[in-house]
């Protein structure tokens, strides 16, 4: 009987302990299974229309920023650029001949002022007859005419408030227009904006592209972070810089380190496509969760490590919150 009894003491002392220890150790923790890993995903487009000439990537792929990913038929942009530059040199041509007959007419203009002028003074003395005068005038007029001309198919130099004249503004619009060609015909190259791996890839050689055709995915495993649905009532003690463990369902045994981020502003549920309306009649009150941002510390994720978090991800979060 007393053998049974030391053994139930040493039982119970014995749970007690444990259950003391698992209190002080839960003690300011939270914990989710609700959690995923999370990245950048960017989605490749074409920007101009074109059949497709060479596809230089595969799935799963891993690029870096910059490297080629698709290649379009260049041919009809080319000639695009070709015309630009053609009314380009002939705008430039126009605007040059232009300016070289306001040239001449003002030369022009300023010798049948100063002649003018001269047979005025003459005319004043009684050396020339009044007809001389007239005809003078008449010759100044002319040339004032053909100034005025020359003037306007130049577009006046420079208009009102500094616009520029028609001539000029001519050379200015197929200038801009031979750039917008240059970059259309530049958009006939797609390349990867950032590292990463090419994703659900989705186009092939000879395949006819319109504008914002999606092409393929490129994921960026160079920066993953976690999103952790606490539920409300566990975000009491929780802050930014608090310590994190983390758990990835992929890798059993391994624990990763993190910190609180940042705490989102509203309720998952908030920016569902249909929100809940609890002022709609039927109420019943359900534990809202709001999604925290974990940070990972030291650990650099690349697709090169053993371990290696790719978004989507089931993980279980810890925060020490005390």
């Amino acid at each position: 009987m007393k053998k049974a009894q030391k053994v139930a003491l040493t039982l119970v002392t014995g749970l007690a302990l444990i259950a003391g220890y698992i209190t002080i150790r839960d003690y300011g923790l939270e914990s989710t299974d609700d959690a995923q890993v999370e990245g950048r995903i960017v989605n490749i487009a074409s920007r101009v229309s074109g059949q497709v000439q060479k596809v230089f990537v595969t799935d799963n792929q891993v690029v870096k920023a910059g490297d080629p990913l698709v290649e379009l038929d260049k041919q009809e942009l080319q000639s695009r650029v070709a015309a630009a530059q053609a009314e380009l040199s002939a705008a430039r041509a126009a605007l040059s001949s232009s300016e070289s007959d306001v040239a001449a007419a003002t030369s022009r203009l300023k010798l049948a002022d100063i002649e003018l002028d001269r047979i005025r003074t003459l005319g004043k003395s009684g050396v020339v007859s009044q007809s001389e005068v007239d005809t003078r005038k008449a010759q100044y007029d002319q040339a004032k005419a053909a100034y005025d001309q020359a003037m306007s198919r130049l577009g006046g130099g420079k208009g009102e408030g500094g616009a520029p004249g028609a001539a000029l503004a001519k050379v200015q619009q197929a200038e801009a227009a031979l750039e917008l060609a240059k970059v259309n015909l530049s958009y006939t190259t797609i390349t990867a904006p950032i590292s990463g791996v090419i994703s659900r890839k989705n186009v092939e050689v000879g395949q006819i592209l319109a504008p914002m055709t999606n092409l393929m995915a490129l994921v960026d495993l160079n920066d993953v972070w976690v999103v952790a649905n606490f539920k409300e009532d566990q975000l009491k003690h929780m802050k930014v810089g608090q310590p994190t463990f983390i758990k990835v369902d992929t890798y059993k045994g391994e624990k990763f380190e993190g910190e609180v981020a940042s705490i989102a502003a509203a309720t998952g549920a908030k920016f569902s496509l249909i929100p809940p309306d609890n002022a709609s009649g039927n109420f019943v009150k359900v534990v809202q969760r709001i999604p925290v941002y974990l940070h990972l510390k030291n650990f650099t994720n690349s697709p090169e490590n053993a371990l290696v978090l790719r978004p989507g991800m089931s993980a279980v979060v810890s925060i020490r919150t005390n």
